[in-house]
């Protein structure tokens, strides 16, 4: 199996809804997109939105230089899975 250890986390939420609604719009603009639940440390829930698999830097850098480019994406950045 490939290896795809890098990321991009687009957005995070607390409404399990309104990541749903961020991940159809991504999805709609042809980005590879998903969501993962964590527990905040006040023990909430929160959504985070992720787009892409990445096997290496380089290959997340191109695609978050074109989310960058959407308004609601400025803050995304790439992370380790």
């Amino acid at each position: 199996p490939i290896v795809r250890p890098y990321t991009i986390q687009v957005m995070v939420y607390e409404s399990k809804e309104r990541a749903q609604i961020s991940v159809d719009d991504l999805k709609k603009r042809g980005f590879s997109t998903y969501i993962k639940q964590s527990t905040m440390v006040s023990g909430k829930p929160q959504f985070r939105i992720y787009v892409g698999e990445f096997t290496t830097q380089e290959e997340a850098k191109t695609t978050l230089a074109t989310l960058k480019t959407q308004p609601s994406c400025q803050e995304s950045f790439i992370r380790k899975k």
